[in-house]
């Protein structure tokens, strides 16, 4: 069990108005990638589009000790247990032959690590406002009613180049029969900075020593992250409209498109806050914007039930 506190505490240690909805990029878990090990070409891993595990840096640990490298495949893709769409994350604990047992993990940030095997996190979800509230909905399955399975999530400002923690928060959850919803409030340090990024941590286990040999097999399933913020928009963390804005800059018109978008509304902003537009669309529409001041404009595109699925800035320059 020292293995696993010790893990939890190298993971744990490295995070250190209206309300609006948003859908993080490909928070739907619907889109994955496959990839193969340097040391292993015939194993495969299986990862969501935009998120992380631990699965290749377990599997490195292990080759490099001299052990009998395998994989355990912590985090793959189920198409059984799903909250929506086509498929959820399941995030199950394994147990290798070196580092012993040891919880999944998924996350949205992209995990590097050393040959110190320092780990640390960059990345993770670019923020047009400041989350208040971060939510997924869940469907715990322990192997003992003795464990638990845990979500963090930071807040982090990138001011100078340099990472920064300016707000988190941390939920530990026990078995669900069906998927629940998870509504995380965000605490923050300091209240003035920017949130420019946030990351995203599950983690499938969380037990005590008398209860470590029963945890195997514990599995997360994670399916619907997404993130309210104090302009009272919901955003969908990934989505997998692949909503686009371009020319980017632009001098007169712009196209938005949603590749698998329908009954879709476009939103633009300006820089002081004025809605300069609201336009319904399906798949795509063209915006003159001729005759708007040059300036930075932020659009978001909702789908059906308000949630953004997709959102940036833009440019418009003046000759």
């Amino acid at each position: 069990m020292k293995k696993i506190i010790l893990a939890m505490a190298l993971f744990l240690g490295s995070l250190g108005a209206a309300n609006a909805q948003t859908t993080i990029k490909n928070g739907g878990l619907e889109n994955w990638r496959t990839s193969k090990l340097l040391f292993n070409l015939t194993a495969t891993l299986e990862t969501p589009q935009g998120w992380s595990s631990f699965d290749s840096v377990f599997n490195i640990i292990n080759f490099i000790s001299g052990q009998n490298t395998r994989v355990t495949s912590q985090v793959k893709k189920s198409t059984a247990i799903k909250n929506s769409g086509l498929s959820s994350a399941q995030v199950t604990t394994s147990n290798y032959s070196d580092l012993g047992l040891m919880p999944g993990y998924l996350t949205n940030a992209k995990l590097n690590i050393n040959a110190n095997f320092d780990f640390n996190f960059s990345g993770g979800e670019v923020l047009a406002s400041k989350p208040i509230v971060a939510s997924a909905m869940v469907n715990y399955k322990p192997a003992t009613v003795y464990d638990s399975a845990n979500l963090y999530v930071e807040v982090i400002n990138t001011a100078l180049g340099v990472d920064s923690i300016i707000g988190y928060g941390m939920s530990t959850f026990a078995g669900t029969t069906n998927f629940t919803k998870i509504d995380l409030p965000i605490y923050y340090e300091d209240k003035t900075l920017t949130a420019n990024l946030l990351r995203y941590y599950f983690v499938s286990s969380y037990v005590d020593d008398t209860t470590e040999s029963n945890m195997l097999n514990s599995s997360l399933y994670v399916d619907d992250v997404t993130y309210t913020t104090v302009k009272s928009e919901t955003y969908a963390l990934m989505s997998e409209l692949n909503v686009a804005c371009y020319p980017n800059p632009t001098t007169d018109v712009i196209t938005v498109t949603a590749t698998k978008g329908n009954s879709l509304v476009c939103e633009i902003h300006s820089s002081t806050g004025q809605l300069m537009l609201v336009k319904p669309f399906d798949g795509s529409t063209t915006i003159r914007v001729s005759d708007w001041s040059a300036g930075v404009y932020t659009y978001n595109v909702k789908d059906q039930s308000n949630v953004i699925v997709g959102h940036g800035q833009l440019a418009v320059v003046r000759p």
